[in-house]
C-alpha cells in the first residue's frame, strides 16, 4: 500500500509531505497567495482591451484572411517563422478568434454598441491598422 498526500486546496496529489508541503506554499489556491498587486491587476485589465483592439484592427484589415491567419499561428514552430510568433502563439490564435467574432459581430451591430471599441480606443485601433497595412502591401 502507497501512502499519497494532497494539497488541502486544490487536491493535487504527491508522493511525500515535503513535496506537498512545497506546493501548498505556491499554491494558486492557498487564499494567502491572492493576488492584490494592483499595478498587475490593472496591466491584466490592459492587455486585454489591447487585445480586443487588435482583434478589432485585424477583422478591419484582414477581413477574409483571418482563418488563414488562424492555419498559420496553429503550425508556428521553433524553425518555421519568427521566435515572437512562436513564443506567442497562443495569444495570436485567441486574438485571431476574437477578430474573427468582431468581424461577424460588427455586422450585426448598430450604433452605440458597434462603435464602443472605436470610440475607447480609437487611436490605438488606428496606429494597428496602419501598421498591418504596411506589412500588408
Amino acid at each position: 500500500m502507497r501512502t499519497v498526500y494532497e494539497c488541502d486546496f486544490c487536491g493535487k496529489r504527491f508522493e511525500s509531505t515535503k513535496m506537498c508541503a512545497q506546493h501548498e506554499i505556491i499554491c494558486g489556491r492557498n487564499p494567502k497567495n491572492k493576488i492584490t498587486d494592483k499595478l498587475l491587476i490593472k496591466a491584466s485589465e490592459l492587455l486585454t482591451d489591447f487585445e480586443d483592439v487588435l482583434s478589432i484592427a485585424i477583422s478591419e484589415v484582414c477581413g477574409n484572411e483571418i482563418e488563414e491567419m488562424k492555419k498559420d499561428a496553429e503550425r508556428a514552430g521553433t524553425d518555421n517563422c519568427p521566435f515572437t510568433v512562436y513564443e506567442r502563439k497562443y495569444v495570436l490564435k485567441n486574438v485571431l478568434i476574437k477578430a474573427e467574432r468582431a468581424n461577424h459581430k460588427l455586422h450585426g451591430l448598430k450604433g452605440t454598441e458597434k462603435d464602443f471599441w472605436r470610440r475607447r480606443y480609437q487611436y490605438l485601433i488606428d496606429a494597428v491598422k496602419k501598421e498591418l497595412g504596411n506589412d500588408k502591401s
